[in-house]
């Protein structure tokens, strides 16, 4: 039996890169689900822009809530196949009894189809709610069902939310990983998904990977289904097997570029649902070779990663000089190499919490003046100044 770094040893090998180009792309397609379907829209999403089963009656049926979530190029970044549409709560189809083509939906959310969907519709507002202040009992009480709960938890919130859905597939990944307890037989699935994703976070290598990397690994060397998927496609996965057009997807790229926007009403809280780009974030660290842009003598040391691109280089940290949550002043991204300084970890540390720092910003915002307004980020130094009072 191969032991844990031989595992990773071999996933890095032949898996990592591979997973990364086409995570890239899908990332794309995460962040503009998110921006078609804002947390803060979701009480007021209209019943056919939800259900799934539409497809063919509506030119919209394969953009909505759930058809996406479930069968578009989405279900790479974790498959909740399996099981009924009730799943969704409500949905719009047939059952193996009757042809007819209508509303269908659990009576537990409502006596009909327009009460069910405020009913399902509540529910994932409570969701995301319970979600946002970490409280896993709330989540594993909650009346949505746990692959559907899964999926949307760690679409909106992907770094604090594992992709994988399946409690016998937790339970196996927790035993071979010898992270398994017996009080686990009484715990429901959230709790020992969270204990997974506190493993995660504490291991030296896996610490360093996004949770897509992390399931991805799990599932290629414990559960052998190796990543295979067209690197240059984006098709169906199940028996369909037919190539998707996702036109309010498709529209959503096209406006889309390589540095993402995030919306403009998210706040500093909200942001934490939109990833930040791990490219802009190495290209910063790069193009200051690693070193502190405040004094390139500052001690550093070298990273201990396994991760390619961070071998052998010394360690230090990336920092938005404009924070991230003032983006909506700005037209223009913000979450860019142009704004983002690398820096060691006494002086990134002494500028978000230090008392006399105008000496540090004034040589950091010269650094970047020109850069920022050559991508169209016009500030002066007083106004970066007063976001960090």
């Amino acid at each position: 039996m191969k032991s844990l770094n031989e595992l990773i040893d071999e996933f890095m090998a032949f898996d990592y890169r591979a997973y990364n180009l086409r995570l890239n792309e899908l990332e794309k397609l995460r962040q503009a689900f998110v921006v078609r379907f804002p947390i803060l829209s979701i009480a007021d999403i209209e019943i056919d822009d939800y259900v799934i089963g539409k497809r063919y009656i509506l030119p919209s049926g394969r953009e909505s809530f759930c058809y996406l979530l479930e069968r578009s190029p989405l279900e790479e970044l974790g498959s909740m196949r399996g099981g009924t549409a009730l799943k969704f709560g409500i949905y719009y189809g047939q059952t193996k009894n009757d042809p007819t083509d209508m509303y269908r939906f659990k009576s537990s959310f409502g006596a009909d189809h327009v009460s069910a969907f405020d009913g399902v519709k509540r529910v994932i507002v409570k969701l995301l709610q319970v979600a946002s202040s970490k409280n896993v009992t709330g989540i594993d009480n909650n009346a949505l069902s746990p692959m559907f709960k899964g999926k949307i938890l760690s679409t909106y919130f992907p770094e604090e939310f594992l992709p994988v859905f399946s409690e016998e597939d937790i339970d196996y990944f927790l035993r071979k990983l010898n992270l398994f307890e017996y009080s686990f037989y009484s715990k429901k699935l959230f709790e020992k998904k969270q204990k997974l994703l506190e493993f995660k976070q504490s291991h030296e290598i896996f610490s360093e990977w996004n949770n897509q990397v992390f399931m991805r690994f799990l599932y290629a060397k414990f559960l052998n289904r190796p990543y295979n998927y067209d690197l240059k496609t984006i098709q169906m996965i199940g028996a369909e097997n037919e190539k998707l057009q996702l036109d309010a997807i498709n529209t959503a790229i096209a406006n889309i570029s390589d540095r993402i926007i995030p919306p403009p009403h998210l706040g500093k809280a909200e942001l934490a649902y939109f990833m930040r780009s791990a490219n802009e974030k190495f290209a910063a660290l790069r193009r200051a070779d690693f070193k502190c842009e405040l004094d390139p003598t500052h001690l550093t040391f070298t990273r201990r990663s396994r991760n390619p691109v961070y071998i052998n280089k010394q360690y230090t940290e990336p920092h938005h000089l404009i924070p991230i949550e003032y983006h909506a002043e700005y037209s223009t991204n913000i979450d860019i190499s142009e704004n983002i300084v690398s820096l060691c970890s006494h002086c990134h540390n002494k500028l978000h919490y230090g008392k006399d720092i105008d000496t540090e910003l004034k040589q950091l915002f010269k650094l970047r003046e020109s850069e920022l307004a050559s991508i169209g980020v016009t500030t002066t130094f007083s106004k970066v100044r007063n976001y960090y009072k």
